[in-house]
């Protein structure tokens, strides 16, 4: 039996990430769907919260011990070094426009995702053209997806898909900056925002 993955609430401090925030009409979508994940599921799920609820290009310092350096240590020799090309690199790029209408469930969480992430892979390359992420820092993925929930029971994988069948997903969100977060991540979302990385003027 494939069974979801109870995720453990655990903070850890001094995590960064470079990520796209939603607008007010593309929350509402998103806590209409939450709204109905939690009808369905319950307590076997619990959510993000939709102040946190976001779109990650790229983490700079994830969740694991780095050798030699702490997490903050690492992440103040990567700003030293990397913030200004990041900012220009990123300003290289109109803003991006990308349709959500996909709905999955995996072991780990449910998650939406956007049908084209391509617009989103070429600035994660042109980054990754010009910068280092410090070792141990998992590359970046090559999808445009937000996490709506996480699993706090075990249950059958296809249990859960199945109860999620009829519902749909289906909304338009435009990016024009990205935010280089610290601590967004769960359980306590009480992230603070250490740069804004503008797109530029064009869209793509």
């Amino acid at each position: 039996m494939n069974q979801t993955v109870v995720s453990p609430q655990i903070f850890s401090e001094d995590e960064h990430n470079i990520a796209a925030f939603f607008t007010q009409q593309s929350l509402a979508q998103i806590v209409r769907l939450q709204t109905q994940l939690q009808q369905q599921l319950g307590d076997v799920i619990w959510l993000t919260p939709p102040h946190a609820a976001h779109i990650t290009l790229m983490e700079i310092i994830r969740d694991t011990e780095y050798k030699t350096l702490s997490r903050k240590q690492h992440f103040t020799k990567w700003y030293e070094r990397y913030n200004q090309i990041t900012k220009d690199t990123i300003a290289g790029f109109g803003p991006v426009c990308f349709t959500f209408n996909q709905l999955q469930v995996s072991p780990n969480a449910i998650i939406i995702k956007a049908k084209d992430p391509a617009p989103f892979n070429d600035i994660r390359a042109a980054l990754l053209a010009k910068i280092v992420l410090p070792e141990g820092t998992k590359q970046p993925p090559d999808i445009v997806h937000c996490t709506l929930a996480r699993f706090a029971k075990a249950i059958d994988l296809d249990e859960a898909t199945a109860a999620l069948k009829t519902l749909a997903v289906n909304f338009e969100e435009c990016i024009t900056e990205f935010r280089l977060e610290k601590d967004i991540s769960p359980p306590n979302f009480r992230h603070t925002t250490v740069e804004t990385y503008k797109l530029g003027q064009q869209a793509n």
